[in-house]
């Protein structure tokens, strides 16, 4: 035994010169037969340095029932970790939800026009911009979010003729009330159930579905009721084309309707509903398109 402890305090002194004194080399010499006093020794020699500890590091020396006092003395020598700096926050908090679309993997094209749908002007902040490039936004969605603003336009000063002729006041054409959107058909999610062709009536809060054999197959709902809408698409190399309106109902049924003329790349009534929607319930919240790819 007392040959071998000279050669166990030789195997701890020549992993501290060639590197750092790590765990694993402390709980090898002890298996080796070097005592608990004899390896606290050499990590407090001011010669040998000891590596950092990580929780796992800790962890092993004690599954290897290392003595407590040497697990101390390994702590009490090895350097403190250098915390990892907290991610920025931005201070326009819509910009999480932007994040978010980025990390689930959609295209650049997709959230461009997203971007371009929502009509909403991004004023950035330098905060801002340093939580988009730390979030990993790429570079052509941030120089649209700060170079697309909603700049009012300027009025321009009217001419004075030199003898004013009076205009006659023209009657503006009374707004619809009701909209009716042909050349739909509702999809329904199981090969059980056959799609439905259709049509949408909008009549106040109230949107019926009519369909185009049944009339049993009617129903309606309220806008008031609705949870959320958004697109299904599908990616293509310049922009997305959307062929599908999603419609949650608040804890209710989903309705989705698309195109007649999807498979000629036509949306043309889809684009009549989003438009009906976002004049007429502007509180009804739009989700971040589906992407097919």
């Amino acid at each position: 035994m007392r040959r071998i402890l000279p050669f166990l305090l030789m195997v701890l002194a020549t992993a501290a010169m060639a590197d750092e004194l790590t765990a694993s080399a402390v709980i090898s010499a002890l298996r080796l037969g070097a005592t608990p006093e004899a390896v606290i020794t050499q990590i407090n020699n001011p010669a040998n340095t000891v590596a950092a500890l990580s929780p796992t590091d800790v962890a092993n020396l004690k599954a290897a029932n290392v003595p407590e006092a040497v697990v101390e003395a390994l702590l009490a020598k090895a350097p403190v970790p250098t915390p990892t700096p907290a991610p920025p926050l931005p201070d326009n908090p819509k910009l999480v939800d932007l994040v978010k679309m980025v990390k689930s993997g959609l295209s650049e094209p997709i959230i461009l026009e997203q971007l371009k749908r929502s009509g909403e002007s991004y004023q950035l902040t330098p905060n801002d911009l340093v939580y988009l490039k730390y979030a990993g936004v790429p570079e052509s969605v941030i120089t649209y979010m700060v170079t697309n603003k909603n700049q009012p336009m300027a009025t321009p000063t009217p001419a004075v003729p030199s003898t004013p002729t009076p205009t006659p006041t023209a009657t503006p054409t009374p707004e619809p009330k009701e909209l009716t959107v042909e050349g739909l058909v509702l999809h329904k999610p199981t090969f059980l159930q056959k799609d439905r062709p259709g049509r949408l009536l909008f009549k106040g809060n109230e949107v019926q579905w009519i369909d185009a054999v049944d009339p049993k197959e009617n129903f309606s709902f309220d806008m008031s009721g609705v949870e959320k809408i958004w697109f299904t698409c599908q990616a293509r190399p310049t922009e997305s084309f959307c062929y599908q309106l999603n419609i949650q109902i608040v804890e209710g049924a989903r309705y989705r309707f698309y195109d007649v003329k999807k498979e000629t790349g036509g949306n043309e009534a889809l684009k009549t509903i989003e438009s009906w929607i976002k004049k007429h319930f502007p509180a009804v919240p739009w989700g971040p398109p589906d992407v097919n790819s």
